[in-house]
């Protein structure tokens, strides 16, 4: 009852955090309707602001790694009637500093009441009053990735509207983020599924990881508390990559794999995460050599586990492929803007692959709770190692035929020969011996109903007993042709199997009761074959 809750619970999150992606990717896009016509003249230059040589660009600029930015913006128009706000798009990693100059050209840092100090690493920005004079702005920018910034300059009452918009649809995605990460991580602990808890700790690590990107520690934080935060980036790539691979561990390595590539992989996990913790506590940025390393590591060992799983497992391989494209395509389409000249249009990109992924990553976990489910009612009723219905699902048979008072008749059928098999060739080999026999037997079995019996379908093989099987004979039939099922089991049997160059032929062990004719009830039906099986005639027949 609980997994089935939490199973439509996780169904509605997934659905809430598709639609808030999809809204918040639509507030990403700039208002150019409502931006001022005058824009205002923005000129570059890198390196050491003493020595650099500005040239005239565009409204949106390039941030190699590494390297100081400065933007000189000149010949600002400035509104009678409102204030102005001029605003810098932030790098991923990235900062952003508002200078002036003197007189004499030296820097001077623009005071930090022109701006909104909570506001100040999620949405750089610059207050101009109508009445101020400052000019030039020169703008700092550095970034620890090559990437894009842009800036802007609009009324204040659009940037405010825009920001808080922007601002409530990150919140909302991150609240519905932070909870879904909760949600799981309490139904693991409670339903003791350490599958639910990886995903949960992934699902974590990526709100967390998403915090520290946009800088949005420091409208939670103080600035100071913020600033050691940021530093964490590097501890939350880890621990997003520990619980991934930890994902895959329960979710796919468990009792399939190789005992050293399962102990490889639980380890390389825990490395990880004890890695992340060890960098949090340090306070220090983990290396990007480094991360690019532990990312490609990572890669290769879940490759390594969807190659290496069985033919039950395809169903589970497509979709974990389907889960995690997504995320590749958002590393490749990064070191693609590392080594090529990044695009504005990657944020959408991302944005849009990013919430498949989190989609199809819940759809999994919805998925493979109903498939658990299913299986676990498909071996209430099946035989796990010869597939076929058991004691339960037989019981069930002659329940319904008892309800319906149809006269039927139970042949239960022992293989001698079974045990031998076992101890000399394996479990694993007596099964395929059985398995192979029972085929030939349901078709001729089958063909045999339909032609003489007039039994139209198929006619179930049950397991009763671990060496005992079953069949239901519906309707009234005679002796006679009680006879031929059992000359066709017969004969089935003794023909048997080969083996490397040997046959292995078998013989059987027969039981038979009718009903009403032997008992009125199901219980008796079986007691009395059972009996039958058991009983040894004169001529030493059973």
């Amino acid at each position: 009852m609980w997994l089935s809750a939490a199973r439509y619970a996780t169904l509605v999150f997934t659905i809430i955090v598709c639609c808030i992606f999809a809204m918040w990717a639509t507030a990403e896009t700039p208002l150019a309707a409502e931006t001022i016509e005058a824009r205002p003249l923005i000129s570059v230059g890198y390196g050491d602001f003493s020595e650099a040589q500005f040239s005239v660009s565009q409204e949106t600029v390039i941030i190699p790694k590494g390297v100081a930015v400065w933007l000189r913006i000149t010949s600002l128009v400035r509104d009678d009637l409102s204030d102005q706000v001029l605003t810098v798009a932030r790098p991923s990693m990235g900062s952003v500093e508002f200078f002036t100059t003197d007189p004499i050209g030296k820097l001077t840092q623009i005071p930090a009441s022109n701006n909104h100090t909570s506001l100040s690493h999620f949405s750089p920005h610059l207050v101009i009053d109508a009445n101020s004079h400052i000019e030039p702005i020169i703008v700092k920018v550095q970034s620890p990735y090559v990437s894009l910034s842009r800036v802007s300059i609009d009324p204040y009452e659009v940037y405010i509207e825009d920001t808080n918009a922007h601002l409530f649809l990150t919140g909302l995605f991150l609240g519905v983020m932070f909870l879904l990460s909760i949600f799981m991580l309490s139904t693991g602990i409670i339903s003791k599924r350490a599958s639910l808890l990886s995903v949960g700790g992934y699902l974590l690590s990526l709100a967390c990881l998403y915090v520290t990107h946009k800088g949005l520690a420091d409208i939670f934080f103080s600035y100071q508390s913020s600033i050691h935060f940021l530093h964490y980036s590097g501890s939350f790539v880890c621990f997003a990559l520990g619980f991934s691979l930890l994902f895959f561990h329960h979710f796919l390595t468990k009792n399939r794999l190789d005992r050293k590539i399962k102990l490889t992989i639980k380890t390389t996990a825990y490395i990880y995460l004890l890695s992340g913790v060890v960098v949090a506590f340090a306070k220090v940025d983990l290396p990007f050599a480094l991360q690019s390393i532990m990312v490609i590591g990572a890669i290769v060992l879940s490759t390594m586990i969807l190659v290496n799983q069985d033919k039950d497992s395809r169903k589970e391989v497509y979709f974990c492929c389907a889960i995690w494209s997504p995320m590749v395509a958002v590393l490749i389409g990064f070191a693609g803007s590392q080594l090529i000249q990044p695009s504005e249009q990657i944020s959408i990109v991302n944005h849009v692959l990013i919430s498949l992924h989190l989609m199809l990553l819940l759809l999994f976990v919805v998925w493979h709770d109903a498939e658990k489910r299913r299986m676990y009612i498909h071996y209430a009723e099946f035989d796990k190692e010869t597939a076929l219905p058991n004691k339960f699902a037989l019981f069930g048979s002659l329940a319904k035929l008892e309800e319906q008072n149809k006269a039927h008749t139970l042949l239960l059928f022992k293989p001698l020969i079974l045990p031998s098999i076992r101890l000399s060739f394996g479990l694993t080999f007596a099964n395929q011996h059985i398995n192979k026999l029972f085929k030939e037997v349901s078709e001729q079995i089958n063909t045999y109903g339909s032609a003489a019996v007039a039994n139209k379908g198929n006619t179930p093989i049950y397991r009763l007993e671990d060496q005992v099987f079953a069949i239901v004979l519906d309707g009234k039939i005679e002796v006679s042709q009680v006879e031929q099922y059992v000359c066709i089991l017969s004969a089935v049997f003794e023909e048997g199997v080969g083996y490397k160059d040997t046959q292995i032929v078998d013989s059987l062990e027969v039981g038979v009761a009718n009903y009403p004719m032997h008992a009125k009830s199901t219980e008796k039906l079986i007691q009395r074959a059972l009996q039958a099986l058991n009983t040894k005639s004169h001529n030493g027949q059973r």
